[in-house]
């Protein structure tokens, strides 16, 4: 099944002290999603609904230095998925995510592997799955202003 996905996100960091950081974010998803009938996928007919996503996320240096451009940390997050619109019925839940990260900074990328435990209802009343997964998350941060006092 074929999903289109733009999506946009705020993030709000709280550095916590030096080695310490705390961060909230906030995602948007629009979903096109190709509609399913008979359990067979409907090619070129797609449905369309929202979704919120909530994480938070407590980052902590290992080695107790401040965070800067070659920190390595360890990170914990939680991320709540919740659909809306109007074919949503029933459970507006998508997803529950929890996750426990080993990542390091370069100057614009940052590399994170670990778990991740994802909760997710399916359409049946009483019927979840549950999924356990090692996770590589790999964040690029274009930077387009340039420094003070570059040309």
């Amino acid at each position: 099944m074929n999903e289109r996905r733009p999506w946009g996100q705020i993030v709000f960091n709280f550095p916590i002290g030096k080695d310490w950081k705390f961060q909230q974010r906030v995602r948007y998803d629009a979903r096109f999603k190709e509609k399913v009938q008979n359990g067979e996928v409907m090619d070129g007919h797609y449905g369309f609904n929202h979704r919120i996503r909530y994480m938070i996320n407590l980052r902590k240096t290992i080695d107790g230095k401040p965070f800067n451009q070659h920190s390595t940390f360890l990170s914990v997050n939680n991320e709540v998925l919740v659909n809306f619109g109007k074919e949503i019925s029933g459970n507006h839940l998508d997803q529950y995510r929890a996750s426990l990260f080993l990542g390091k900074n370069y100057k614009n990328t940052t590399i994170q592997l670990g778990y991740m435990y994802r909760f997710s209802p399916q359409k049946t009343l009483n019927n979840y799955k549950h999924y356990h997964g090692l996770t590589l998350w790999i964040s690029q941060n274009y930077k387009f202003k340039k420094p003070k006092g570059s040309i």
